[in-house]
């Protein structure tokens, strides 16, 4: 994904602004666009996957949308296993997601909020970090001394449309 890190190794519990899924064979589109819609909408699009040709859905959760099963067990799981987990830019106010970072503190693992606003779970952190997120990470990147890479969109046209001329 764009992050650079594997699918595989990724959670998305709220869905992905940039991501389509078919409904027939579950795979997935990364896009440099927003592939519009909310709530898991076709998109208008189909898979190009031979043999399929399934519809294309976007993957955006709206509010009364559940979270999908296992992107939910995933974080679970990781988040148990882990001795750090940092939350970055959340209000950790929507339940059950907010609960996730507990799973590190109960296992002896720290917690650190990156955060303009104060959260629930401020009291279970180790360190609060009350800035924008961002700000945040290029001084890290800078203590790291590793560069951040320029984000460079490429435009593909995915469809187009012949709008007949006005009679007028």
């Amino acid at each position: 994904l764009r992050s650079g890190i594997p699918r595989a190794n990724l959670a998305e519990l709220h869905g992905n602004l940039f991501m389509e899924t078919c409904e027939v064979c579950g795979m997935e589109y990364l896009r440099d666009f927003d592939v519009g819609g909310i709530s898991c909408r076709k998109t208008g699009r189909v898979c190009t996957r031979p043999g399929c040709g399934g519809a294309l859905r976007d993957n955006l959760l709206d509010w009364e949308d559940a979270l999908p099963e296992r992107e939910f067990v995933a974080s679970e799981s990781a988040l148990r296993e882990s001795d750090l987990c940092i939350c970055m830019g959340t209000s950790l106010r929507i339940r059950p997601a907010s609960e996730l970072p507990l799973h590190t503190v109960r296992n002896g693992g720290k917690l650190v909020l990156i955060n303009l606003q104060k959260t629930p779970k401020d009291r279970h952190a180790h360190l609060l970090i009350h800035l924008p997120v961002d700000q945040v990470m290029r001084g890290v990147m800078a203590l790291l001394r590793e560069p951040i890479p320029t984000y460079r969109r490429h435009i593909q046209l995915c469809k187009s449309v012949s709008i007949p001329p006005s009679k007028e």
